[in-house]
């Protein structure tokens, strides 16, 4: 029996208020009581994926409104940022295949992350087995607990309902982490008020397919996306503005030196005393002879010693920076090692 069944609609809706119009939630592994106890709860869209042919035909009869996929959550390609909420079911972590297990558990909480718009909510059923410190970490690292309480009645444990938040991009992870233990967690009760809200989700088409394609859905999705778009790497490149990114130590002008030298950035445009000037760098290595000897070298086999020479080399680098004056149209040449730059 599936741990999600054993969540209850009511209580549900009292940790989370009803949906508002444009609410979008992600379910996995859905099945059709899944499915309804998201309905009756939050009445949201629903984006379903269901691992086995038989759940996902169950849902689109009874809910055919709800976008249903057959697949694994790995294999479904969903608009970064897209929804607003994921109830989710961790996996059994069991002794035989506690790596593979542990992989799958890592992927749910990955891909319910950057399926999430900002501040967007989960909702995951974790049993005892996955509660371990490196899943807990991870967990932690990708999302803020909001509420936690026990899954079971009181004669027996199934592990630990948790209500959760996405956590900024760039967020700080503590440095220990401890995972709750699920018999000392509260009692699930459903006479809580809601904590939580649904946060607003971008409108418009929302990507959400398998990737595997029939050859109607690879036509479909061309004429609606693009043949050549990559929903997945455009969010990579083009992240959301609401996170939050921090560079390693404060940024200098030392910073700029660098990457002009080494060649990052090329034609750039600086304002100077003297008026606008475009910059390209160089750095090449040189390779120095620093000395040179003559040994000894004795055969293994035979009586006569030879001599070989020995020279001794050291790599350098040199940086050069070449300027030009856009106003009067002069060169100038600067290296690292000249005290008064070469012009023409």
């Amino acid at each position: 029996m599936s741990l999600l069944a054993k969540l209850d609609k009511a209580q549900l809706a009292s940790l989370v208020g009803r949906a508002p119009s444009g609410t979008r939630v992600l379910a996995y592994p859905a099945n059709n009581a899944i499915v309804r106890k998201i309905s009756d709860a939050w009445a949201p869209a629903i984006y379903a994926v269901a691992p086995s042919t038989a759940e996902s035909q169950d849902i689109r009869g009874t809910f055919p409104t709800a976008h249903t996929l057959c697949a694994d959550l790995e294999d479904v390609r969903i608009s970064h940022g897209s929804m607003s909420a994921a109830v989710v079911e961790i996996p059994e972590i069991h002794p035989d295949t506690a790596s593979y297990d542990k992989s799958v558990a890592e992927m749910i909480l990955c891909r319910c992350g950057t399926a999430l718009t900002g501040n967007g909510l989960l909702a995951a059923v974790i049993p005892t087995t996955a509660l371990a410190p490196a899943f807990w970490r991870l967990f932690v690292a990708w999302y803020e607990p909001l509420h936690l309480s026990r899954l079971g009645d009181a004669k027996k444990l199934a592990g630990a309902f948790a209500i959760a938040r996405v956590r900024p991009h760039g967020h700080a992870i503590p440095a220990k982490v401890v995972p709750p233990d699920p018999a000392s967690l509260p009692m699930p009760s459903t006479r809580f008020s809601p904590v939580v809200t649904f946060p607003k989700v971008p409108k418009g088409a929302v990507q959400f397919l398998a990737t595997s394609l029939t050859f109607g859905q690879a036509l479909s999705e061309g004429r609606s996306h693009g043949v050549w778009s990559d929903r997945l790497l455009e969010a990579q490149l083009h992240l959301d503005s609401a996170w939050n990114i921090h560079p390693l130590m404060p940024r200098a002008r030392r910073h700029l030196g660098q990457l002009i030298a080494c060649g990052a950035f090329d034609n750039v445009r600086l304002d100077g005393p003297a008026g606008p000037v475009l910059l390209k760098g160089q750095t090449r290595r040189l390779r120095t002879e620093i000395s040179k000897e003559k040994v000894k070298i004795e055969a293994a086999q035979r009586g006569d010693d030879r001599t070989a020479t020995l020279t001794t080399m050291r790599d350098s680098f040199e940086t050069t920076v070449a300027l030009l004056h856009l106003g009067t149209g002069r060169f100038q040449l600067i290296t690292a090692n000249e005290q008064n730059p070469a012009s023409s």
